[in-house]
């Protein structure tokens, strides 16, 4: 049986496609991780009130109710000449370039501006960027892999993902 018969029947998964389809779930898996430090960038570094941060992250979380609706309903009727869910991988990008900019806020602006900038960034990561990346999870994943080959994937993906997150979280500090 030739190699392209054998991944299209879903018997065998390949680990090179394990670790291309994880590389998106290792890379938010990062970014939450890299969320878990903004509390402290933004007292310590900014000096922002720890209350203005707290209420900036609630109102990034109501706006991200809306948008998840959003981007379900957009994904769903997405029609390409990449497929359904494909297109919204470019959201990636965004999501480490407003990462970037996030822990990169200017220093010399007012507290409020620092706030705006913050909130801003944090929402286009979670509310748009995160939202859309999972939004098309599902669907990228049924329409890329056959049969046992989802069972596989999921099962190995997430140790791939825990280990991953275990290097990068005792590296980081």
């Amino acid at each position: 049986m030739s190699k392209n018969k054998t991944i299209e029947s879903g018997e065998k998964l390949g680990f090179g496609n394990l670790l291309l389809w994880n590389s998106r779930m290792i890379s938010t898996s990062i970014y939450v991780l890299l969320a878990g430090f903004l509390m402290a960038y933004c007292t310590d570094t900014l000096g922002v009130t720890p209350a203005y941060i707290s209420i900036i992250m609630v109102a990034s979380k109501l706006v991200d109710s809306v948008t998840d609706a959003c981007a379900g309903f957009i994904v769903d009727r997405t029609k390409t000449k990449w497929g359904k869910a494909r297109p919204y991988e470019v959201f990636i990008i965004l999501m480490w370039v407003c990462t970037w900019l996030m822990f990169s806020c200017p220093t010399g602006l007012s507290e409020i501006m620092k706030c705006v900038w913050i909130f801003v960034m944090y929402t286009m990561v979670n509310a748009v960027s995160y939202t859309f990346l999972n939004a098309s999870n599902t669907v990228y994943l049924v329409r890329a892999f056959k049969g046992n080959q989802i069972v596989k994937l999921t099962s190995y993906s997430s140790v791939i993902t825990m280990l991953a997150s275990v290097i990068f979280n005792v590296g980081f500090p």
